[in-house]
């Protein structure tokens, strides 16, 4: 009988004793591998994602591990010193054995050390994940920790789960929409490389990635409405690599409801345009137009989102002083609410999407509490969220959730569970297979400033535990009022 697993991936493509073998291989290897076939064979590859600390780019390391054989057996290359032990767990695994190693004994492992977080460096990546640049005092305030102590925790983490920083920049403020268009090649698939190099070139496409399951390849793009798409679909379908394969494509407007798609930096030639320069029709800035500095600012951030004010200044020539003055605005317009952090390293297997298609909306709209509730439901100890990326989507009309997959069953379970839960709907899913540039942020953001949980409030009156505040500008707000109020109790305590 076939596994829920091998009808996910690869359906329709190979023999069904190399799928059954795949299978099994994913589920039980601690990290993520794919299939290659050439000439006939069937080649295992191990991938792993590593980010440059310099730009931030994510780029696919591969290994080859093995092959499998028509009649279903993995064989596994000869190994060396230093990947001995992961070849020999892969040929006992394949063959129906288990290994329990000291660490997975203590759940999810997040650094190749397999050192587990404390319940204060979990405290600690959500506060960094609200506001990665929150000052020493207000971290120390809401973490109890000492600020003595922070700065080495924090360079501990950032060296264990390699954390990189990433800037926040909300572009419906300036116009631009968000879709994702999905394509499924119905015969043969684009050169790997040549797509890779052709999608690179267009600045609108910020994340684009090979998938295996309900679509072939995923592509996540900003467009400054409908038009503006239907003329960036008709350039991306006339690169070289894409022109003479048959292929059915998917455009699906996109709205974030967790998390969000950093940009690449290529996309700031685009956003030239939106740049106010003085002139008759336009004396002063309109509300959608962004200022020289600003633009100067929003694109050092996104080269470092941890890049110091002083170094930001010198890098674009501005005055002492004016890139924090500049940050501040960003804030207050609401196009730059925060910097927060991506975490590169958590012993990840694989990426996944769950297309959700509402088919009953009246079934859907009586469970759609049960959903609020599980999006926003976290297990302890986990460094990042269960969903790195969540939206509704128009076509099909329904829901996507991105999903770090961490432990071999982890997508099937959350399918499982999804479908007992929330009724009125139809579930397909698609696996990563690699990520040809761009990136989907892996984080710990509080599930208590979603927009899962203001729906739950506004929408079905629930009550949460009181709201832990990330914004500067309110907690030091509240912190001068709360210090007026003690020092006039201090003082009629004084003269009773």
């Amino acid at each position: 009988m076939r596994s829920r697993k091998s009808s996910i991936i690869l359906k329709g493509k190979y023999p069904e004793k190399i799928r059954e073998r795949y299978a099994r291989l994913r589920e039980e290897l601690p990290y993520h591998i794919t299939i290659r076939k050439i000439r006939g064979n069937y080649y295992i590859v191990r991938q792993e994602y590593v980010t440059d600390k310099e730009n931030g780019k994510r780029t696919a390391m591969q290994e080859y591990l093995g092959k499998i054989t028509e009649e279903g057996m993995f064989i596994a290359k000869a190994g060396n010193p230093k990947t001995e032990l992961e070849v020999a767990e892969a040929v006992v695994r394949a063959h129906g054995g288990k290994i329990s190693m000291p660490q997975e004994e203590q759940g999810r492992v997040y650094a190749e050390n397999a050192v587990q977080l404390t319940a204060k460096e979990e405290d600690v990546l959500t506060n960094l994940t609200m506001n990665a640049r929150m000052p020493i005092d207000m971290l120390s305030k809401n973490t109890g920790i000492s600020g003595v102590a922070l700065p080495n925790i924090i360079t501990k983490l950032a060296r264990k789960l390699d954390i990189t920083y990433v800037p926040d920049i909300r572009l419906d403020k300036l116009g631009f929409v968000e879709f994702f268009i999905f394509v499924k090649f119905l015969a043969d698939r684009p050169n790997p490389d040549a797509v890779k190099a052709d999608l690179e070139k267009i600045s609108n496409i910020q994340f684009a990635a090979h998938t295996t399951g309900l679509f072939d390849m995923a592509l996540f793009v900003l467009a400054e409405g409908n038009e503006n798409l239907a003329e960036l679909l008709r350039v991306i379908k006339r690169v070289p690599s894409l022109i003479g394969l048959k292929s059915t494509w998917v455009t699906s407007y996109f709205y974030k409801t967790k998390s969000f798609v950093p940009l690449r930096l290529n996309f700031f030639e685009i956003l030239e345009k939106h740049v106010w320069s003085r002139s008759k029709e336009t004396p002063r800035p309109l509300p959608n137009l962004l200022l020289k500095g600003e633009k100067m600012v929003l694109k050092s951030l996104v080269n470092d989102g941890a890049a110091k004010f002083a170094e930001i200044e010198r890098q674009n020539g501005l005055a002492k002083g004016s890139a924090r003055h500049i940050y501040d605005r960003l804030m207050k317009k609401g196009i730059l609410p925060r910097v927060t952090i991506d975490i590169g390293r958590i012993g990840l297997k694989y990426e996944a999407a769950i297309v959700m298609h509402i088919k009953e909306e009246d079934a859907f709209l009586e469970s759609r509490k049960s959903l609020l509730e599980f999006i926003m439901e976290e297990e302890k100890g986990n460094a990042i969220n269960r969903f790195s990326l969540v939206g509704d989507i128009s076509n099909p009309e329904g829901v996507i959730f991105f999903m770090p997959v961490v432990k071999g069953n982890e997508l099937e379970q959350t399918v499982s569970e999804m479908q007992s839960r929330i009724k009125g709907i139809e579930i397909s899913t698609l696996v990563i297979d690699s990520v040809m540039f761009g990136r989907i942020l892996r984080r710990r953001q509080d599930p208590l400033t979603t927009a899962q949980y203001n729906a739950l409030v506004s929408d079905y009156k629930m009550k949460f535990p009181e709201v832990r505040i990330y914004d500067e500008e309110t907690f030091y707000r509240i912190e001068k009022i709360q210090s007026k109020y003690e020092k006039v109790e201090n003082y009629e305590s004084e003269h009773k």
